[in-house]
Parts: C-alpha cells; structure tokens; sequence
C-alpha cells in the first residue's frame, strides 16, 4: 500500500517526483557545495615568505612586506634565491641532454640514449625560449614537442630554437631587462650545454650557430647591466698572446690537401649566387692561404670568420644558415672540412686547456673512458664529424663535383681518425 505523499514525504516508488521544499532544499545544497569546491584552497604555499610558508596560507608575495605579515605584525622575510628546480629547469634539461649525447656519441652506450637526449634538448630550447622572451617581451605560447630521432636528417631552412614570434600583448615591463644575475648566469650555461650538444647532432650546424650567436648577446646583455662576467676559466687570460706562443713553435703547413682545398674553393666561386656567399668563401680562402705562411694567422683567421657571422645583420644571418640552399651547404662542408683538418690548432687549445687547469691530476682519471674507448676502436670522436658526415649526404648529385675536397676528408677520417694529426 502506497503512502500518502504529506509535507514533502514519497514512498519509494514516487521518488522520482520531489516536492517543492525537497527541491529547493537540494538546489541549496547543490549551491553551497559547488561553491566550497570552486573556492581555492591553499593548504600549502610553495612560494612567498617565511611566515606564510610555515603558516601554510596563500601569500601575495607584496615587497617589501606582505599583506598577511603586515596584518599579523610579523617580520615579513623571503628567501634569498629562487630555487633552482622552479626557475631554472631549463638549465636542468640542457644538463641532461648534453650528458646523454656525449655518452651517445662518446661510444659508452648504445643508441636507446637518443631520444631522451632530443627530448631533454626539446624541453631545455622550449622553457629557454619561454624565459627569454619574459625578459624583453611578452611571452610567445610554443610548444615543443618530442622529436623522432632520424639517422639521416633533412636540411632546414633555419634553426630549431628559432620561432616565428606570435602577436604582442601589454607587458609591464615591455623594453626593459629584469634579467638577475642568477637567471643570465643560468641562460649563459644552458646555451653552452646546448652549443656542446649541437657539435654531437648531424643537422647540429644551424643550432651550434645560433647559440653561438645567442650567447654573445647575453653576455654583453650582462655586461651591460653590470654583472660579473661569468665562466672566466673557460679560456685563460691573454688566450691570443698564450696561442701566439704555443704556434709559433709549429712551422707553416707544407701538405698536398691544402692545394687541393684552393682549387676546390676556386670551383665554389662560378655558383655563389651574392657577395654575402663570396664574402664566406674568401674567409675559407684566408684560412688556407696562410697555412703555408703563418700557423697563427690561421688562427685569428678562423676567429675571424667566427666573428664575421656573428657579427652579421639577421636576416643575412639567416640566409646564411639556410640548409635548402645547396651553395650553403656546400661553402658548410668546406668550413667543417677545414677545421677538422686543422689538427694543429685543437691540439694546441687542448695544451693550452690543459695547462691553464690548476689541478691537472684531476684529469688523469678521465683518460679511459668512453672517448678514448671510441678512439681505440677507430672512431672518429670529433664533434664536428657528425656535421662533415651528414651535410655530405645532403648534396645532390648535381653539386657532388663540387664537394669531392669535403668527401676526401672524411673518408680520411673514417680510414684513420687520427690521420691529420700526423
């Protein structure tokens, strides 16, 4: 027997049809209940002061003092830095990266190191990007997404870590550096990590460049805001008097490939196509003219031609690294051709690197590991290998007549890695 339905009451049956009251009363409930879980709750705060940290209560993070201290009377405090895993991962994920491609290319592991090192990079360029645009810019929203690693890379047209910028919104502080000391010392490291990486990566070339390019405008940045400079012992002091006397011991290079160096630099010059491509090929002219006269005017020729591409304006720059074009590609190889047959100046950087170590016996204990396992077994080890080996493929068969002085090189080089060092 079915009950009555009195004051809001229904059997089981009706209980489908809810009284007015009964309604009102669960809308209510419903109302109240959506309202507790929208509201955030701040049972622990990450950031902001002392105080609020240990009271465990949402802080505003207001300088000098915070809203909460202010109330409550107490001395308000903030932590000295940021710390490091919350501000600087990008630092973090180029340590990574730049660790499991030399492992990689070191010969101490197998390939299963590849696409960590990609992924770490891609996650390093990606929050690299994301703080440099905070600093002068407003944010541009990139993503990064996690590359598959090829053996055989196809030529781009520009670098990874450069992006087309999105449009502009208000900042407050649009045109003005609030860069630390803490954050240009982070961005500086991480774009070493990443250059270093780039030297282990076939299609590296455009990347190494653009770092290169990259960090010397975060270094006079920090100069300009009058920071310390940073990483002095990456190079001793007077490094071009301490080069001058290690060359001058080295006598003017008397070797068949230099002639045939000129005359594959001369074929270059029916097919450049501008002066920005002919000023290119005459550095690579003045490197191999002055390796029968002067071994130190070898050198500060190559810095020279290091200078002059960081120096240019940016869109010949990115003209410049444009792998699509085939004159690019191959005024590249001739580069990287040329450097590694330069033996004579790596060995004299690493004596001079060696020396300049204040605790040589440190180093002793690196000597049998994985590098010099490769080396054992025949492997060129060279960074810039991997660029000569890949950009070699990348030349099509119409061009091939014009990169047969690069080929050379590297089949010297996969016969006996230490061939131009004799």
């Amino acid at each position: 027997m079915a009950l009555p339905a009195v004051l809001g009451i229904t059997s089981s049956s009706d209980s489908a049809v809810a009284s007015p009251q009964t309604a009102t009363s669960g809308t209510d409930t419903q109302q109240v209940g959506k309202t507790a879980r929208d509201r955030p709750r701040h049972r622990k705060t990450r950031t902001g002061c002392f105080n609020c940290k240990r009271r465990r209560i949402k802080c505003k993070e207001e300088r000098p003092a915070c809203r909460n201290c202010v109330k409550s009377g107490y001395t308000c405090e903030y932590p000295a830095q940021t710390r490091l895993y919350i501000s600087h991962n990008f630092l973090l994920y180029a340590v990574l990266g730049f660790a499991a491609a030399d492992l990689e290319a070191n010969g101490g592991t197998n390939s299963s190191l590849s696409v960590p090192a990609m992924t770490y990079r891609c996650k390093a360029i990606h929050l690299f990007r994301k703080a440099i645009a905070s600093f002068q810019e407003p944010e541009m929203t990139t993503k990064a997404t996690v590359p598959t690693e090829s053996k055989h890379p196809k030529p781009r047209k520009s670098a990874k870590i450069a992006g087309d910028p999105k449009p502009q919104t208000d900042s407050q502080h649009y045109g003005q550096s609030i860069m630390s000391f803490d954050q240009g010392s982070a961005l500086v490291a991480s774009c070493y990590l990443l250059m270093g990486q780039s030297q282990y990566l076939g299609d590296g070339i455009q990347d190494f460049m653009t770092l290169t390019r990259g960090s010397a405008s975060l270094r006079a940045e920090m100069i300009r805001l009058g920071f310390p400079p940073l990483f002095q012992n990456l190079e001793p002091k007077d490094s071009i008097e301490t080069m001058r006397k290690h060359l001058k011991k080295i006598p003017p290079l008397d070797k068949p490939w230099i002639d045939s160096g000129e005359t594959s630099l001369e074929m270059l010059k029916f097919i450049c196509a501008d002066g920005l491509q002919l000023a290119y090929l005459a550095n690579l002219e003045n490197v191999l003219l002055y390796c029968k006269t002067d071994t130190f005017k070898v050198y500060t020729s190559v810095m020279g031609h290091f200078i002059w591409w960081q120096s240019l304006p940016f869109q010949e720059f990115q003209r410049i690294i444009d792998m699509t074009d085939q004159v690019n590609i191959l005024l590249a190889t001739h580069w990287v051709a040329l450097m590694m047959a330069m033996s004579f100046l790596r060995k004299a950087s690493m004596k001079i690197n060696e020396e300049s170590k204040k605790k040589p016996e440190m180093q002793e204990k690196g000597r049998g590991g994985a590098s010099s396992q490769a080396k054992e077994k025949g492997m060129c080890t060279e960074p810039w290998y991997y660029w000569l080996a890949c950009m070699n493929r990348w030349i099509k068969d119409d061009y091939r007549k014009f990169n047969t002085w690069p080929q050379w090189v590297q089949d010297r080089l996969d016969e006996n890695a230490m061939y131009f060092y004799s």
